[in-house]
């Protein structure tokens, strides 16, 4: 479970990002960061069998890690100030297909789904599907109950 533990360790990494300060305090991160992720990531495994057996929730597959990639990014800090999951359907390789995805950052909570970056067939596939259902897409997702839910559908 995420405790304010959690968010002191993730603001206290934002300010003092860099890997000597985390590998002194690693012991901390698995405690309060890590473990909990891994906790969230078991509990939907179990409760993905119920309603989205497709999907695939395993602390080894779902959990990102901590080390960013900075090869080709101007921003060098080499840790990520969050801890994210994503959650792909099982039997695709990594980076296929639609999924969901989750972050804790200490200043919020982000959960979505969808497909980044699909290759170009697919994403006529998706653009195809869109439009062809958007009657029902647009009423959905203007009813009352859906924006009492979700809100306004906007952005990306």
């Amino acid at each position: 479970m995420f405790t304010p533990e959690t968010l002191k360790f993730l603001r206290a990494l934002t300010r003092n990002n860099d890997r000597e300060w985390f590998k002194a305090r690693k012991d901390k991160y698995e405690e309060h960061v890590r473990a909990p992720m891994i906790a969230v990531i078991e509990r939907l495994a179990v409760d993905f069998q119920k309603f989205a057996p497709e999907i695939l929730a395993s602390p080894k597959t779902s959990l990102y890690r901590i080390y960013r990639d900075t090869r080709f990014s101007e921003n060098k800090t080499p840790l990520k100030t969050q801890v994210s999951a994503s959650f792909r359907w099982k039997g695709l390789p990594k980076g296929e297909g639609a999924g969901l995805y989750l972050e804790v950052h200490p200043k919020w909570v982000w959960m979505g789904g969808g497909f980044w970056a699909p290759p170009a067939p697919q994403l006529v596939r998706i653009r195809e599907h869109v439009a062809e259902t958007f009657p029902e897409i647009d009423r959905v997702s203007r009813s009352k109950t859906f924006r009492s839910v979700f809100g306004r559908l906007d952005g990306e």
